[in-house]
């Protein structure tokens, strides 16, 4: 029996969905076996399981990251890689690797750090997944309780200047105003992480804005339980405008299989 793939899934929420889905995916391909350790940082402040429940499958274990040897990135990255080489007799970080290469990197201890899929096999079924805890699903289901012809808009900020630019406020109101005309009985859910953004729509467009005001700082417990209710709101619409560049766009569309429109 080969050993378990070590994988770090690294970046924001969605990034991280999508590791381990790629994990999921490779082991449902091909039989491996992957042990997955989950970090809480700055980019994520959050335990696996503050915001979903276990995933019960043979083959994947998700657990928190203890240990030195497999932590990412920070001043003593380097001097972690060259013991990691030591440990492991493959290590890999990036985003994607070939068929090829993936094949040579599963022979013997392998530890794989990555931000999105590491290999060619990927899955959508978010939702089949990843179900996110009580206290959680029940603010969903609260928000998505109002909900009655209503479309999703996902408008990215802060750190992302491809979603800035590419898909500005000017293009986002354009689309929005679009949508209304051509169905004036619908409303829209928000999803931001610019409270002036948000802000800016209450004034344009006032009840008809649906939004969860809460902290969505990554930095936070309570602002990455936000996240997910955010995601999840998203995906219950009935179509997703969203921003370029986000995979947190693309993750919210592929919950249940929603039809994403990238604005720009």
């Amino acid at each position: 029996m080969a050993d378990p793939i070590s994988i770090v899934p690294i970046g924001g929420l969605c990034n991280r969905i999508n590791s381990i889905l790629c994990a999921i995916a490779t082991h449902e391909q091909l039989g491996y076996n992957f042990n997955i350790y989950w970090h809480n940082n700055s980019e994520l402040r959050a335990d696996f399981l503050d915001l979903f429940q276990p995933i019960h499958m043979p083959g994947i274990t998700i657990s928190p990251l203890k240990g030195r040897i497999l932590l990412p990135g920070g001043r003593l990255s380097p001097i972690m890689d060259f013991v990691r080489k030591l440990e492991f007799d493959h290590c890999y970080h990036g985003s994607k690797i070939s068929n090829d290469d993936f094949r040579k990197y599963t022979h013997g201890k392998v530890y794989i750090q990555t931000s999105n899929r590491f290999s060619p096999y990927s899955l959508d079924e978010i939702d089949t997944y990843f179900k996110p805890i009580n206290s959680i699903r029940q603010q969903i289901d609260e928000i998505t309780a109002t909900f009655k012809n209503t479309f999703g808009l996902h408008i990215r900020r802060t750190d992302n200047t491809k979603a800035i630019e590419e898909s500005n406020d000017a293009k986002f109101f354009a689309r929005t105003d679009q949508m209304l005309e051509a169905d004036p009985d619908s409303t829209f859910f928000l999803a931001t992480d610019d409270l002036q953004v948000k802000e800016s729509y209450r004034i344009r467009y006032g009840e008809k804005v649906i939004t969860n005001d809460s902290d969505l700082s990554r930095a936070t417990l309570k602002g990455m339980k936000n996240a997910v209710i955010d995601l999840w709101c998203l995906g219950a619409c009935k179509y997703i405008l969203g921003s370029a560049a986000s995979t947190y766009s693309s993750c919210a569309a592929k919950i249940y299989g929603k039809q994403l429109y990238i604005v720009k």
